[in-house]
C-alpha cells in the first residue's frame, strides 16, 4: 500500500512537473510573440517616419521656395538692392533672415515656412512615433537654372532610435532637387529703381516660351514682336541681368550667375540674362514717374545711366522706342527705324 502511495505521488509530481514546464512554455511563447508584435510595429512605425520625410520633401522644398521668392520680394520692395541676391534667398529659405532685417513682418510671418521650421515638425513627429529624431541640413543651395528658372537644392541628413529598444534605429541622407519657374513674378528691377520715380510700376516676369521676332505671325519657337509688346513678354538675354542680378538693382548679366550654368546640358550660359519692353503707357498713367524721351525702351538700357538714344519704327505703337543694334538684333528691318516725326532712316542699312 505504501508503496503504490509512493508510485502515485511521483505521477503527480510528474504531472505537476509537466503542467508547470507547459505553463512557462506557453507564458514564454506568448511573452515571444507579444515582443515581436511589439517589435514588428515599431519597425513599422519607423517605416512609416522615414517614408514620411520622403514624400514630404518635394512638398516643403516646393513650399519654401515659392515663400522665399514672395518674401525676396517685399525685401527688395522695404530695403532696395540685396548686396548678394543669392545669399539672401537662401538664407530666407533656410533659416528665415534677410540681412539682419529678420524682425521685418514679412520675414517673421515667413518664419513658419522655413526648413528649420519643417525640421521642429518633422522631429516631434518622430517623438510622437517613439523615437529620438536628428534632421540635419547637409548642404542647401540655390543657383541659376536659366533664364527663367532657378535651381533648389536640399541634402538631408536623418537618424532616428527608438527610446524603448536601442537596436532599431535608422540613418539616412535624403537628396531633393526643384527647378522653380519664375514665370509670373513680379520682376524687382522696376521696383528697385524707384528712387527716380520708376518704381511706381510693377511688372511681372512672363515667359514667352520661344524668342521674340520681326516676324508676320508666330512660327516653331518665335514669337511676333507686336504680340510680345502688348503681352509684356520677356526674352533670354546674352547682356540684360539675371533674375538675380535684377534683384541687386544690375541690368547687366554678371559673371558670377553666368558662371553657375556653364556646362549645364543644353542651357547656353550666355543667354541666362532677362531683358524687357518698358511699356511706357504703364509708366505714363502714374504721374510720379519719370518718363524718359527717345531712349530705347529695351530695359537693360533704359534703367542705365548711360541710355543710348533710340528711334521710332513705322507700323509700332510711337511710344516704342529702340535703338539700332536692338532693332537688329529683333529682327527689325532697318527700313523701318525712322527718326520720330520723320520718314529719315535712323540707321545704316546693310
Amino acid at each position: 500500500m505504501a508503496k503504490r502511495g509512493i508510485v502515485y505521488s511521483l505521477i503527480a509530481v510528474l504531472l505537476m512537473g509537466l503542467i508547470i514546464l507547459y505553463a512557462l512554455a506557453y507564458l514564454n511563447a506568448v511573452r515571444t510573440e507579444s515582443e515581436y508584435i511589439v517589435s514588428k510595429a515599431r519597425a513599422e512605425k519607423l517605416a512609416y517616419f522615414t517614408r514620411s520625410i520622403e514624400q514630404d520633401m518635394p512638398r516643403i522644398i516646393e513650399i519654401t521656395a515659392s515663400h522665399a521668392m514672395v518674401t525676396a520680394y517685399y525685401y527688395a520692395a522695404a530695403h532696395g538692392d540685396m548686396p548678394d541676391a543669392q545669399y539672401t534667398f537662401i538664407n530666407i529659405s533656410k533659416d528665415g533672415k534677410a540681412e539682419g532685417h529678420e524682425d521685418d513682418a514679412n520675414i517673421k510671418e515667413y518664419m513658419n515656412n522655413t526648413l528649420p521650421h519643417w525640421i521642429t515638425k518633422m522631429k516631434n513627429k518622430g517623438s510622437n512615433f517613439g523615437f529620438n529624431t536628428e534632421i540635419n541640413v547637409t548642404y542647401f543651395n540655390i543657383t541659376l537654372y536659366d533664364a527663367f528658372k532657378l535651381n533648389f537644392s536640399l541634402l538631408l541628413h536623418v537618424s532616428a532610435q527608438s527610446t524603448n529598444d536601442e537596436s532599431l534605429k535608422f540613418s539616412r541622407f535624403y537628396y531633393k532637387d526643384l527647378i522653380y519657374s519664375i514665370d509670373g513674378l513680379p520682376d524687382p528691377l522696376y521696383y528697385l529703381k524707384q528712387e527716380t520715380g520708376w518704381g511706381a510700376v510693377i511688372k511681372n516676369v512672363t515667359n514667352p516660351n520661344a524668342s521674340i521676332y520681326w516676324i508676320a505671325s508666330p512660327t516653331a519657337g518665335k514669337v511676333n514682336l507686336t504680340d510680345a509688346i502688348q503681352k509684356s513678354y520677356y526674352n533670354k538675354s546674352m547682356r540684360g541681368g539675371s533674375y538675380f542680378d535684377r534683384f541687386e538693382g544690375k541690368t547687366i548679366l554678371s559673371d558670377k550667375y553666368k558662371n553657375q550654368v556653364t556646362g549645364r546640358p543644353a542651357i547656353d550660359p550666355n543667354w541666362v540674362g532677362l531683358e524687357s519692353f518698358v511699356y511706357i503707357p504703364d509708366f505714363e498713367a502714374k504721374p510720379t514717374t519719370i518718363i524718359k524721351d527717345n531712349v530705347t525702351v529695351i530695359d537693360t538700357y533704359y534703367f542705365l545711366e548711360a541710355d543710348p538714344l533710340g528711334y521710332c519704327v513705322s507700323s509700332l505703337p510711337k511710344w516704342f522706342i529702340i535703338d539700332c543694334s536692338n532693332a537688329t538684333l529683333y529682327g527689325i528691318p532697318c527700313n523701318h527705324v525712322v527718326y520720330c516725326g520723320s520718314t529719315t532712316l535712323a540707321c545704316t542699312c546693310p
